[in-house]
Order: C-alpha cells, then sequence, then structure tokens
C-alpha cells in the first residue's frame, strides 16, 4: 500500500508555517516576492535540520559512522543556508532584504584573526565580540521588524557568549552594554529594540551575577533623560525595577535592617560581627517551616 504522509503528522509549528507561507501572494514587489520564497527555502532548510537534530541525538547512542555521516549532513546544511544568506544579500544589495539576509551571515574573521583562535584565542575572542554586530545596518528600522530567528536570536547570542559567560569582569560588561547602546543610537528604532531586548533579557536572567546590568541601564540612560523617547511611566517602571534589584546584587552590602530577638529587641543585623549571616525567615503555622528550621 502507498502511504502519502498527510501534513498533520508534521509538528503543529511547522505545518502552519508553511501553511501561511504557502497561501501568502505578493504582486507589485518583486522583494516582497523575494522575500516569502526566502522564507519558504528556509522553512525547508529548518525542518530538514531538526529531522537531521533528531538522528544525531539517536546516532551518538547508537551508531558513530553514522553518527559521523549525519554530521557531514548537517555540515553541507549550515553551507546552504549561508549561500542562500550570501546570495540574496548579494542581490539584494543596499535595501532592506539585503540587509535581513546579511544580518545572518556570521562575521567573518581575517586570515590574521583567525589564525589567533588556537595561539591567542582571548584576542581572537575579543575581536569576534567587537565585531559581532558588523553586518546589522542599525540605520535600517526595518531589520528589527523581523520573525526571532533574526535579529532576537542574535541579541541572545550575543549576551549569552560575551556578557553572561564574563561575570568577573563587571567593568568590561558595562563597557560592552554601553558599547552596542552606541551602535543602536544609529536609529530610534534600532534604539528603542536593544535598550528594550536588555531591560527584557536582564530582568530575569539566566546568570545571576548579570543582575546589575539592567541597575547599569537605568541609572546611566534612564535617570538623567537620556531616552527622549521613553515615556514617564517607562522611565518610572525600569528605575522600579533597578531600585528592586539594586540592593540585593552578588558581591553588594545588603540594605541595613532591624529584626526582633527572642525578647523582642530590635538590632541590626549589621551588628552582628561574622564573616557568615544567616537570615531565616518562616512561618510558624507552616509544617515545612517547622522541620526545616529544626534542621537548621
Amino acid at each position: 500500500m502507498c502511504h502519502k504522509e498527510h501534513p498533520v503528522q508534521q509538528t503543529p509549528d511547522f505545518y502552519y508555517q508553511f501553511h501561511i507561507l504557502d497561501s501568502l501572494k505578493q504582486k507589485g514587489s518583486f522583494q516582497n516576492e523575494a522575500y516569502i520564497d526566502f522564507q519558504i527555502k528556509m522553512a525547508a532548510l529548518n525542518k530538514k535540520g531538526r529531522q537531521l537534530k533528531v538522528e544525531k541525538k539517536f546516532y551518538s547512542r547508537t551508531n558513530k559512522d553514522s553518527l559521523n555521516a549525519v554530521n557531514q549532513r548537517l555540515k553541507k546544511l549550515s553551507d546552504r543556508r549561508l549561500y542562500l544568506y550570501d546570495s540574496i544579500s548579494k542581490a539584494f544589495d543596499g535595501v532592506l532584504l539585503g540587509d535581513i539576509a546579511k544580518t545572518l551571515i556570521p562575521v567573518k574573521a581575517p586570515p590574521d584573526i583567525k589564525a589567533l583562535q588556537n595561539r591567542n584565542p582571548e584576542k581572537y575572542f575579543n575581536w569576534v565580540k567587537n565585531n559581532f554586530f558588523n553586518n546589522v545596518n542599525f540605520r535600517e528600522a526595518g531589520v528589527f521588524n523581523t520573525p526571532e530567528y533574526i535579529m532576537h536570536r542574535k541579541f541572545k547570542q550575543f549576551c549569552r557568549y560575551f556578557i553572561d559567560s564574563n561575570t568577573e569582569s563587571p567593568d568590561e560588561i558595562k563597557t560592552d552594554i554601553k558599547n552596542l547602546i552606541n551602535k543602536a543610537s544609529a536609529s530610534e528604532t534600532a534604539h528603542r529594540y536593544v535598550i528594550s531586548f536588555l531591560i527584557s533579557y536582564y530582568s530575569e536572567p539566566q546568570v545571576y551575577e548579570t543582575e546589575f546590568v539592567l541597575v547599569y541601564i537605568a541609572d546611566k540612560y534612564f535617570s538623567e533623560d537620556k531616552i527622549p523617547w521613553a515615556s514617564d511611566a517607562m522611565i518610572e517602571r525600569i528605575n522600579h525595577l533597578a531600585d528592586q534589584k539594586r540592593n540585593n546584587l552578588i558581591g553588594k552590602t545588603a540594605k541595613s535592617f532591624n529584626l526582633p530577638d527572642p525578647d523582642n529587641n530590635y538590632f541590626s543585623p549589621d551588628s552582628i560581627k561574622a564573616e557568615y549571616k544567616i537570615i531565616w525567615f518562616w512561618d510558624p503555622g507552616c509544617q515545612v517551616c517547622t522541620e526545616k528550621t529544626l534542621e537548621l
């Protein structure tokens, strides 16, 4: 019996993505027609990539030869993506679609810098960080009105690779954040996007040591009316979020306060001279709290 694969057997997000793309029709704008075609090709490549990743996970536990073959196919798939980005960026150089495609192309180090990858990895790392957004046209507002896998993912990668991994150098992180915001000042749209992204990302950061980034942005950009496009309500909200975190940042001295002792005499934890202090809060009516208090 011949079996024909039914669309609903695909994952729902993939099915609806293809359904929408297949139904889109554009006339009178070659750039928009090309963009829809670009999206369809990207969806097909992403589908193939998901299938190969499933195979890779399976063969990593069962068959090393097959795993190597899958890795080679993934490499070829990656090359096809880069070829698609490069061809679109060249064919539409100077217009929005070209800028979008170019954004997807990873920055390529020149040979002398590439040679440092093994000999001087720190210098190579810093070059990639400082040039990470070379292919992004911050003056083009349309670049920031794109699907999540384009600009949003690029900023997430930057934060994860270069900010979240560098918690031992807060001053360097502040410089990197400032440099990124300066790049984004090329247009109001980019400025809004980047600052909003950073505030959202560092309101609940992946790495607790980076909570200070939100406080830094609030103090540097929202305390002295340096953001002309920000409303009073937004400024108040950002500063409120920063103040909530300010006294609880890792490495900072907590704000002083008073607590009652068993005799109801109030004292400050600062008066306890010890290298470490444990402040324990509990509800007397909570059974778990009582058990844990006894353990403590």
